[in-house]
């Protein structure tokens, strides 16, 4: 088992190119004072990518300053089509890939749907990092490029830890989700169940303003 993990972290940090993805996230670290790599599942592969500091917006408690420890992590991209398709395609639907190519055939016909990318607030104050196209206008498309949003953050789940008799008469326990309920027949046996609440991290992303996609538990 050591050998083959082994293999495969060597296979991954050749195929993930890590060398120049750290070199990158160091230039990252001396003009930002930020290294942040995303790090998941894409298209059913592992997949580690650098992620721009200022497109990433992090509630975290005051006295923490690891990303890790976030309560909800905001990363705002702008990619095209070709892009959202390599990184999304087995999460979206055909009906949203339809929405998708009618996007990019209306983007190419005109510029309508053009914004810039980064405006100031209507004060004339800097709107911070990652605020694109904070303007009032419902533009989805900003010169060709889709507004896609990655939200990472922390849910609670309810747990419990069911205890009883087996047939032996040795006492067991194991653990069970909110869905599980007690018969009578187990009452009476001398069933029971501990419920509490535990931390479970979730992921969606936003692309455009009509596609939600990729909810689900990480």
């Amino acid at each position: 088992i050591e050998v083959t993990a082994n293999k495969i972290l060597a296979y991954l940090k050749r195929a993930l190119n890590t060398k120049q993805l750290f070199n990158r996230g160091w230039k990252d670290a001396l003009i930002a004072g930020e290294e942040i790599y995303w790090v998941g599942i894409s298209n059913g592969e592992p997949v580690a990518r650098r992620c721009n500091p200022p497109d990433i917006a992090v509630v975290l408690d005051g006295d923490s300053d690891y990303i890790d420890d976030a309560v909800a992590v905001v990363e705002t991209r702008l990619l095209t089509i070709s892009s959202i398709l390599d990184e999304y395609g087995d999460d979206l639907k055909p009906s949203e890939v339809s929405i998708l190519e009618e996007l990019q055939r209306t983007s190419l016909r005109s510029d309508k749907n053009y914004a810039p990318m980064i405006l100031p607030n209507t004060d004339g104050s800097d709107p911070g990092f990652g605020n694109y196209n904070n303007q009032s206008s419902p533009a989805s498309v900003i010169n060709g490029y889709l507004r896609v949003v990655r939200v990472e953050w922390m849910s609670m789940k309810k747990v419990g830890i069911l205890k009883f008799i087996d047939e032996e008469g040795q006492p067991q326990q194991s653990d069970v989700d909110e869905s599980f309920q007690l018969d009578e027949t187990m009452k009476e046996q001398g069933w029971s169940i501990e419920w509490f609440w535990i931390n479970e991290a979730w992921e969606g992303v936003k692309i455009g303003e009509e596609i939600y996609t990729a909810a689900r538990p990480k």
